[in-house]
């Protein structure tokens, strides 16, 4: 289990840094769990569907919560590159640095098959769902 402590990043205030909520993050490797601690919310590794790093060390996060519901956006600023690189190593994605230390901009996309219980039984609800519907429509 290892914490990061980054910056919210998501209104024009904290953009502007005339604002600062920090947000901490928490990732669970042997679990397989991303908990954003400010808010309680514990998402699967697997439900990770995007992640994208700039340069500046901003990083947003794009998580499947439900299939049904539009995915949940979270965007995050780290202080100091080897924190962002720490943490994109944690979640088993690579990042690279120029000779400067600098972090290199990147996009990681998920295209495994989710595997994680949390995500199926998020699926099979959804298909359950579908079902109901079906079986409506065809009567």
């Amino acid at each position: 289990m290892v914490v990061y402590y980054t910056r919210k990043y998501s209104s024009l205030l904290e953009r502007c840094g005339l604002r600062r909520n920090f947000m901490a993050l928490e990732v669970h490797r042997d679990v397989g769990v991303l908990v954003f601690l400010n808010t309680n919310e514990h998402y699967p590794i697997d439900a990770i569907i995007r992640v994208e790093w700039h340069s500046n060390l901003k990083v947003t996060f794009t998580l499947l919560v439900d299939p049904n519901q539009p995915n949940r956006i979270e965007s995050v600023r780290f202080e100091k590159a080897s924190e962002l690189c720490d943490c994109l190593e944690h979640l088993d994605i690579e990042s690279k640095r120029n000779a400067k230390g600098q972090v290199i901009s990147g996009v990681f996309t998920n295209t495994m098959v989710p595997k994680s219980e949390a995500f199926a039984t998020v699926l099979l609800s959804s298909m359950k769902s579908l079902k109901k519907k079906a079986s409506w429509i065809v009567q």
